[in-house]
């Protein structure tokens, strides 16, 4: 028993067939509504929201929208009841049609119910209709709350760092800090290394051979990574001040199997040609930016 104009003691006051006119109407979306504060959590029917069926069997209402909000009319108390939900319904239809201008009433309201997210009873229901209001903002299939790139279509859904934003919008695919465009290789987990002397003066002409064993150690790792077998790298003495342009290159070489293994980008190197034979003894020295290049690289950063 439901009458909207009596007290009716709750021991016989039932929700049920509750719907009045115009929104029982054949050609009406009655719209339920829910608290937007508990929209993604219980998603509890409010207690005012009329439920069906109609008098003739047929399930009301279609869809279910938000209240408890605030707009630019009801501030700072928020706006409660159908009377809220209603327009964020027709907002959304307002969208679909200005995305799709050629759409019939029948695709439009398909386009709704279609993109609902199941609340209640499992399907179609006489509490929250096709469910709550949720649009498929890239038409990708996927309703906005289920879809990890809501405004990018992809039917995929692939998340590789499982962080909840799916690669097709992921800055960081990853997940290792190193946004995309700046990451040699953005598929791949890049371990940040720290280096002795860490960050050496560009300028810095004292290269020590403890700068070049702490890169083979990280170059190992990396290696270890591509599944590629280990280095035998020179001899280099920890005392050892003569770093020779024959060690910088074993390290390039060794990285550079690494990177291109993992399908990573190409570093770009200071002086690509820098060998032993290409340099005149006693008159041209290994620089700071030689170590620092190489560094970047490990770290995955280009």
């Amino acid at each position: 028993m439901y009458s909207r104009n009596h007290n009716i003691a709750s021991s016989v006051a039932v929700a049920a067939s509750s719907l009045l006119s115009p929104a029982d109407a054949t050609g009406a979306m009655a719209v339920g509504a829910v608290d937007r504060v508990v929209w993604s959590t219980t998603q509890a029917i409010e207690p005012f929201s009329s439920q069906g069926p109609t008098n003739d069997g047929r399930v009301k209402p279609e869809i279910t929208g938000p209240d408890g909000v605030l707009s630019y009319t009801y501030r700072p108390n928020r706006f409660f009841g159908t009377s809220a939900a209603s327009p964020h319904v027709a907002g959304a239809a307002a969208l679909i049609l200005s995305k799709n201008p050629s759409y019939t009433t029948s695709q439009l309201w398909s386009a709704l119910t279609g993109s609902a997210r199941d609340a209640g009873s499992p399907g179609l229901d006489n509490t929250y209709g096709y469910g709550l209001l949720d649009l498929d903002s890239d038409a990708d299939t996927i309703p906005n709350f289920f879809d990890n790139c809501p405004t990018t279509h992809n039917l995929d859904q692939i998340d590789s760092d499982g962080d909840g934003i799916g690669d097709a919008c992921d800055p960081d695919r990853d997940g290792d800090t190193i946004i995309d465009v700046s990451d040699l290789c953005p598929n791949t987990f890049n371990t940040q290394y720290t280096f002795q002397d860490d960050p050496l003066k560009v300028k810095d002409t004292y290269i020590r051979a403890v700068h070049v064993t702490d890169l083979r150690t990280a170059i190992d790792d990396f290696r270890t990574k591509a599944k590629l077998g280990a280095v035998v790298w020179d001899n280099l003495a920890i005392r050892q001040t003569e770093v020779r342009a024959a060690h910088i290159q074993q390290l390039r070489n060794s990285l550079n199997d690494a990177l291109t293994t993992l399908q990573c980008a190409s570093p770009s190197y200071m002086d690509p040609t820098y060998t032993d034979s290409t340099i005149t003894p006693r008159l041209t020295i290994i620089k700071a930016a030689h170590i620092e290049d190489l560094r970047k690289a490990v770290n995955g950063k280009k």
